[in-house]
């Protein structure tokens, strides 16, 4: 589900030479706090503010992350399958409408009414391959993209194709087995000719484990507390999905390459930026944010997370690469693009508890509507107070002040606002960088809003 947010005036304003020692500071801030471990890159009006390495890329041996280290970039390799696709079309070996099984053999029936334009904006209905158990317990084996499809092949369909969004590794596998149809070459050949090599991002490719990789990145997981390796995973199992691995620096020439209009045709850049369904274009999410176009994607994989933000209009572009497979990558990106924006950002801090009259909890107790069918709701437990999203457990919220709040689980808070009389209008959902405002409701309107069916993902 795609979070909508609101920007809000917090007076973290900075201007021209100020954005480095800011980004700087919010560095520093996120390595100690998040904390985080990657590389960054910033650039603003077309130019590199900041390019840099944070923590290690090798933890065994030491080796310092660089602007130049090399990360697996998991679903932010789908733009790259939606440009290919389209460099397709506009040479006429692709169609859109066209039914997949024009370009698939033996695909099964209930995927004649799919077109390559469904795939391309996860609106097919095809079954996502990596929600499977299958999936999870041999990973490490499926080694190439035929592998796949006994696991998703022959799944109902999970909606008719064309009515809903709901994100799918499976269609943007089998985008990649389209474009080898139709070109007689595999996915990697085609990234590397059509992308890669004409735009001289030299230190961006297909990750494959047995290759020599200079300052190839090594993936980390946390688990409760301590640092493992990452779980073994043959890249060729996420392929047009998410094998690719690049770097900040590669990935701003390929910022610079999709604000210049190279490699597609006017109408091929139309197509790839024009949302579809729920802000999802062609391996691209597009929002508005204080009028102007926010273009982004982020990647998950074995190891690694990923964040790219552009903001065309005022050419600024970030790029946050980790290799912990729970790093904050969104968080960061989003903060950053706000920082060189003059929008809201937080630096990251440390979160305090302080002792509070609990007798207060009950002012704040009520339904938030962050979303048109998504309440946040807040309840008073005694002496803590506790809130829940739909369809999770409930978590505590530790107070910083009478009206500020933050959960220890995920590095997150909330802040309640109240009106001249002192009654509660509204609060402020603060996660990944995102702002989101939720207003109070009656009871008789939550009630109503949290019994819509159906829609709710």
């Amino acid at each position: 589900m795609l979070l909508v947010w609101h920007a809000l005036s917090t007076g973290h304003f900075v201007r021209g030479s100020d954005f480095t020692a800011k980004i700087d500071e919010y560095l520093q801030a996120a390595a100690e706090v998040l904390p985080f471990n990657g590389s960054v890159l910033v650039k603003h009006e077309g130019k590199i503010l900041a390019a840099r390495g944070i923590g290690k890329a090798n933890l065994e041996h030491e080796v310092a992350n660089t602007p130049q280290t090399k990360f697996r970039i998991g679903s932010i390799s789908k733009s790259f399958t939606a440009l290919l696709v389209l460099q397709q079309v506009d040479e006429g070996r692709l169609r859109l409408e066209n039914s997949i099984d024009n370009y698939l053999t033996d695909s099964p029936e209930a995927w004649k009414p799919i077109t390559v334009h469904h795939l391309l904006c996860h609106t097919g209905g095809i079954y996502n391959y990596t929600d499977s158990l299958e999936w999870l317990t041999r990973q490490a084996t499926l080694s190439k993209p035929e592998k796949l499809l006994p696991i998703f092949r022959d799944k109902p369909l999970r909606f008719a194709p064309g009515d809903k969004f709901e994100y799918s590794n499976s269609g943007y596998v089998l985008l990649g087995m389209i474009l080898q149809k139709v070109t007689g070459k595999s996915y990697e050949t085609l990234v590397h000719e059509r992308i890669t090599e004409p735009l001289g991002m030299l230190d961006t490719g297909y990750d494959r484990p047995d290759a020599i990789l200079a300052h190839r990145a090594a993936g980390y997981r946390a688990t409760y507390g301590t640092t493992k390796n990452a779980r073994y995973l043959d890249m060729a199992s996420a392929d047009a999905a998410g094998a690719l691995y690049s770097t900040v620096e590669d990935l701003s020439k390929y910022d610079d390459a999709l604000s210049n209009g190279k490699l597609l045709s006017t109408e091929g850049y139309a197509k790839l930026f024009s949302p579809v369904k729920d802000d999802y274009a062609y391996g691209w999410v597009i929002e508005v944010h204080s009028g102007k176009r926010q273009i982004w994607h982020n990647g998950g994989i074995n190891g690694f997370a990923s964040s790219i933000v552009r903001r065309p209009d005022s050419q600024s572009c970030v790029v946050v690469l980790s290799n912990f497979e729970d790093g904050p990558a969104d968080h960061m990106s989003r903060d950053l693009m706000a920082l060189i924006q003059n929008e809201e950002f937080r630096v990251p801090r440390r979160h305090v508890a302080v002792a509070v009259d609990p007798v207060g909890y009950d002012a704040l107790s009520g339904s938030y509507q962050l979303e048109p069918t998504v309440i946040l709701t807040v309840t008073r437990d005694g002496d803590r107070l506790l809130a829940q999203l739909p369809g999770e457990p409930k978590f505590e919220i530790f107070p910083e002040s009478e009206c500020s709040f933050f959960c220890k689980a995920s590095y997150a808070e909330l802040s309640f606002f109240k009106n001249d009389a002192g009654q509660v209008t509204h609060l402020v959902l603060h996660k990944n960088g995102l702002h989101v405002r939720g207003e109070r409701l009656p009871d008789s309107a939550a009630d109503e809003v949290t019994a819509t069916p159906d829609d709710k993902q």
